[in-house]
C-alpha cells in the first residue's frame, strides 16, 4: 500500500464492502452437480480491516507521519 493516497484507498475499500456483500450472500453452492464455492469471507474481512487502519491512520496524520520540531541551541 506504500505510496497510495486516500482517494485510492477509499476506491479499494468500497470495492471490497461491495464483495464482501456478494460473498455473503452464499459461500457456496451446487449446480448440475458441480460444487461451487467463493472467495474467503474472512480474508476479504481482514483486508477491509487493513484498508479501514490504513485509511484512519492517513485521515489523522495527513502528512504521512512525518513529525517536525524545533530546537533551540543555547552556546552557554
Amino acid at each position: 500500500m506504500a505510496g497510495w493516497d486516500l482517494a485510492s484507498l477509499e476506491e479499494e475499500f468500497d470495492a471490497y464492502k461491495v464483495a464482501s456483500a456478494a460473498i455473503a450472500t452464499g459461500q457456496e453452492y451446487e449446480i448440475a452437480g458441480r460444487r461451487l464455492e467463493r472467495a474467503n469471507l474472512e480474508e476479504v474481512r481482514e483486508y477491509l480491516d487493513y484498508l479501514d487502519k490504513k485509511i484512519k491512520a492517513i485521515e489523522e496524520n495527513p502528512s504521512g507521519g512525518l513529525i517536525t520540531s524545533q530546537m533551540t541551541i543555547i552556546d552557554s
